[in-house]
């Protein structure tokens, strides 16, 4: 359970970080 929940940590930050990376692309185009 706790392995998962890390994972599922990881995974949310990196959503984040994509989300922001595309927020930034539109704003520049």
């Amino acid at each position: 359970m706790l392995f998962f929940l890390g994972v599922k940590e990881k995974f949310l930050e990196h959503s984040e970080k994509r989300q922001m990376f595309f927020f930034v692309r539109v704003k520049v185009k």
